[in-house]
């Protein structure tokens, strides 16, 4: 299935597979912790929520693919994960985000495929759920570390 078919960019696939990562994939766990698109720490934030996200990055020649796996989150609720390639501006957010939707047990997966950007040198990820009332999310989840690609 194609992101254009889920309302994303075109150059974005969704994949939802049942299997586990490759082998040579980084392993990014992640913390409640917010970041600006640079990476730096968001100041005056606040996130709580006891998920256990985890991604497993690797490239497929100049392909970047992210699995995201998402567990012990609310249960049939909706979560976006967003794939930042670095180096970025804090400001350059541009960065379409991927339905993460949880099942009754709260578990979720996506896996994200795009072509790895020009320049590029590394990769993070942020999964998020929405706050009805705020534009500070309810729950965020950023990976402690950027990946090299």
């Amino acid at each position: 299935m194609t992101a254009a078919g889920l309302g994303v960019m075109a150059a974005l696939s969704v994949v939802f597979p049942v299997g586990t990562a490759a082998a040579d994939a980084t392993i990014m766990p992640f913390t409640s912790t917010v970041r600006a698109c640079d990476y730096t720490p968001a100041e005056r934030t606040w996130a709580t929520g006891y998920a256990r996200p985890l991604a497993h990055v690797r490239t497929e020649g100049d392909t970047l693919v992210v699995d995201v796996e998402l567990l012990t989150a609310r249960p049939d609720t909706q979560y976006f994960a967003r794939v930042f390639q670095m180096p970025r501006a804090s400001n350059d957010c541009g960065v379409a985000p991927v339905l993460l939707q949880t099942d009754g047990v709260g578990a979720a997966h996506a896996t994200i495929r795009t072509a790895v950007n020009p320049g590029a040198t590394g990769v993070w990820i942020s999964v998020e759920r929405p706050s009805a009332y705020s534009q500070q999310p309810a729950e965020a989840y950023t990976t402690d570390f950027i990946a090299k690609i």
